[in-house]
């Protein structure tokens, strides 16, 4: 019965083994799968910002917004150019005018200086 005995302890010290180490591996695995799923989140992360990413740098309308935006205020520059022009004629052509009032002292012959500068 020793022989049993013996052999009974022998298995139960080898089962205590074995399931410590069972522990361990199912500890492990634990381990891994919770550091499996914080990966797999991240990835899932980076590629929805990859797709985002790629999604923005394909698209043009912001590029074809700004030149036609651009387009627009160079036809407004120009147009404010003429203006300009047009306003600084007038104003030299009332400057010259008073200049030649002021020269004949007249404000009669205005009258002749406004036939004179139709001509």
């Amino acid at each position: 019965m020793s022989e049993i005995g013996s052999e009974y302890s022998a298995k139960s010290e080898e089962t205590k083994k074995l399931s410590t180490h069972y522990n361990n591996l199912n500890a492990s695995i634990k381990e891994m799968n919770e550091n499996y799923r914080v990966i797999s989140e991240k990835l899932e992360v980076l590629n929805n910002k990859t797709q985002e990413h790629s999604g923005t740098m394909t698209d043009s309308s912001p590029v074809v917004k700004i030149k036609a935006s651009i387009q627009k205020l160079s036809s407004e520059i120009k147009s404010i150019d003429v203006r300009i022009g047009v306003l600084n004629h007038t104003v030299l052509h009332y400057r010259t005018k008073e200049k030649r009032i002021e020269e004949h002292g007249d404000l009669h012959n205005m009258h002749a200086i406004d036939e004179f500068d139709d001509e």
